[in-house]
Formats: structure tokens, C-alpha cells, sequence
């Protein structure tokens, strides 16, 4: 999954969220029935629960990034600057192992 858009999708939920609490909050102050005082509170719980959730992945969302970046600096010796795509060391490593790989079965064919 594309980093940019777990992130643009945390953003989207977190302000949904904040739409679903004013809508509560609204429902609470008109005062309605008990069946929707009901509904408030279900709403109320998920929501706390949403919040927390996504309080959670936006700190392992800064935990991946930060990692990357120490990789990033550990194989090119500097400290990585903000690029539009902070992932393509991956990229990187996945195009050696593939010509690594490449090179042993080509060894593997000359030996036999």
C-alpha cells in the first residue's frame, strides 16, 4: 500500500469522525427520545474506539517512515532528504536481489 494514501485515508476517517461527533453532540443537545440517546452512546463508544485506532496508526505510520529513512541513510551514507518517494530504496534492493538471483542461477548453469 502506497504510504500517501493510508495516510490521505487516516485523514479522511479522522475527519469523519470529528462530522460523526458533531452530529452527536447536535442529537444530544436537541434531547431526543431514549432509543436515540441509545444510538448516541453506541456512537460515542465506537468513535473513542475510531480515535484511538487512528491515534495508533498515524504513530506506526511515523515509526515506518522514520525506519526508512535510517535505512535509507545506512546504505547511501547520508542523511536522506524529504523525497516525493521515500520508499524507492526498496525499490533498490529489490532490483539487486533480482539481478543477484540472476547472476547465481546463470553461475549455477555454467558449473553443471
Amino acid at each position: 500500500m502506497d504510504s500517501d494514501v493510508l495516510g490521505s485515508d487516516v485523514s479522511k476517517l479522522s475527519r469523519g469522525i470529528r462530522n460523526i461527533r458533531e452530529v452527536v453532540r447536535l442529537n444530544q443537545a436537541v434531547g431526543l427520545v431514549e432509543s436515540s440517546q441509545k444510538i448516541c452512546e453506541s456512537m460515542n463508544s465506537f468513535m473513542q474506539m475510531a480515535e484511538e485506532e487512528i491515534i495508533r496508526i498515524q504513530a506506526l505510520e511515523s515509526v515506518a517512515l522514520s525506519l526508512v529513512k535510517e535505512i535509507t541513510e545506512y546504505f547511501h551514507g547520508i542523511p536522506a532528504k524529504e523525497e516525493a518517494h521515500p520508499f524507492r530504496i526498496f525499490m533498490a534492493v529489490r532490483d539487486f536481489l533480482t539481478n543477484l538471483d540472476w547472476v547465481c542461477k546463470e553461475v549455477g548453469m555454467i558449473n553443471e
